[in-house]
This record gives C-alpha cells, structure tokens and sequence, in this order.
C-alpha cells in the first residue's frame, strides 16, 4: 500500500496492482475478483501469458 500511496496518478497504481497478483495463485485471484466467468481472455490466462514471458511459471 506503501507503494501504491507513493505512485504518481492512475497508471502506475494499475501498474503496481498488476505486479503485486503475479504471486496469487488462481483460486485467491478469484475469490478477490468476485464470480466472475472465464472467457477465453480473462485476466488470469493474460497473467498466465505474462509469467511465461518472465519466466516465473513452471512451464515451458
């Protein structure tokens, strides 16, 4: 929160929040985004992609 209070507008709070739901595993991510379906590009596929381009997730 520090963090976020520090940002300079919009943008980069969005910026930090995305960052900080890399270490949610999908079931946490889920339960705080409330009932949400999940079409073919929900945001947990975009973080799925996100980490494979970083190299933080197991697969290859």
């Amino acid at each position: 929160m520090e963090l976020i209070n520090s940002s300079n507008g919009p943008r980069e709070r969005e910026i930090i929040s995305i960052v900080a739901t890399l270490d949610l595993d999908e079931d946490r991510m889920l339960e705080l985004m409330g009932g949400v379906d999940r079409p073919t590009h929900h945001i947990i596929h975009c973080r799925e992609d996100i980490k494979r381009l970083l190299g933080l997730s197991g697969d290859t």
